[in-house]
């Protein structure tokens, strides 16, 4: 289902770019949204699954292990 409506979404935007100008101008703003969508979606699977690297508190523990020694 999903399928067949991605091809019917795909049909109505090739449509559009015989209205000339207008039409051009509608479905490359519906590509950039998208393309700028997916680069969003890509951002916060980056944030989720590349743990963030804490420099303090490396610096710390690093310190702490230095003057125990």
């Amino acid at each position: 289902m999903k399928l067949f409506l991605c091809i019917l979404g795909a049909a109505v935007l090739s449509s559009l770019l015989f209205f000339g100008i207008f039409g051009i101008y509608i479905v490359s703003a519906v590509v950039i949204g998208v393309l700028f969508r997916a680069l969003m979606l890509l951002q916060e699977i980056h944030k989720q699954t590349v743990p963030a690297k804490d420099k303090v508190n490396d610096a710390y523990t690093s310190y702490m292990n230095e003057r125990e020694n």
